[in-house]
């Protein structure tokens, strides 16, 4: 979230700069190229790329191994090629100061746009917040989100001793909790079922 508002803040700043267009507009078109830059960034390092290699070497194919690997280098080259296209885009929006015919050439040629040099930092913000973005979807984005996802869902979730609370207090994704447990552990599982809160 904070990885996607610094590119958006970034990208927004020299959309602004030199007055191409006004601060809402740039804020705007900052905040939508990171996030659909770091959305598509994260959906090919998860979907495609942890599966290129699926299985390359192992004693025990199996049948359908080849193709997911093919699947996979397929897509991970299609998102690749929508990353390009967007941050070009980013880039022609920056030169032209607004996203009207930004693929028609006549106004601005293809090569005039990598003469703006705001034009050059908003593609190499865009690459480099791609990069991250493919890397953290292939890494990172395995179990953290799932865990936190059943954490809020589940009625029986992990809640935190609020130090100097009343009694053992303990807050969590459902808000404060008061337990009537003597050790009051730091960390504790609280069902909350016969709350009322389900």
């Amino acid at each position: 979230m904070f990885f996607v508002l610094g590119e958006g803040g970034m990208t927004a700043t020299t959309m602004i700069a030199e007055g191409r267009m006004d601060v809402v507009a740039g804020i705007g078109y900052g905040m939508i190229f990171a996030c659909i830059n770091v959305i598509v960034g994260m959906v090919a390092g998860y979907f495609c790329l942890r599966y290129v290699g699926l299985r390359l070497n192992s004693p025990a194919p199996e049948t359908g191994d080849s193709l997911k690997r093919f699947a996979a280098k397929a897509g991970f080259a299609f998102f690749i090629l929508t990353l390009i296209v967007l941050i070009f885009s980013a880039a022609r929006v920056r030169t032209l100061g607004g996203h009207e015919h930004i693929f028609t050439f006549t106004e601005v040629s293809f090569l005039a746009t990598f003469n703006d040099g705001l034009a050059i930092i908003i593609i190499v913000i865009g690459l480099v917040s791609s990069l991250i973005a493919i890397w953290k979807g292939y890494i990172t984005l395995r179990w953290p989100i799932f865990v936190l996802a059943f954490a809020i869902i589940s009625p029986v979730s992990p809640h935190v001793r609020v130090p100097g609370g009343y009694n053992c207090t303990y807050i969590g994704t459902h808000g404060f909790m008061n337990e009537d447990d003597s050790s009051c552990p730091l960390v504790t599982l609280i069902d909350t079922r016969n709350r009322g809160l389900w």
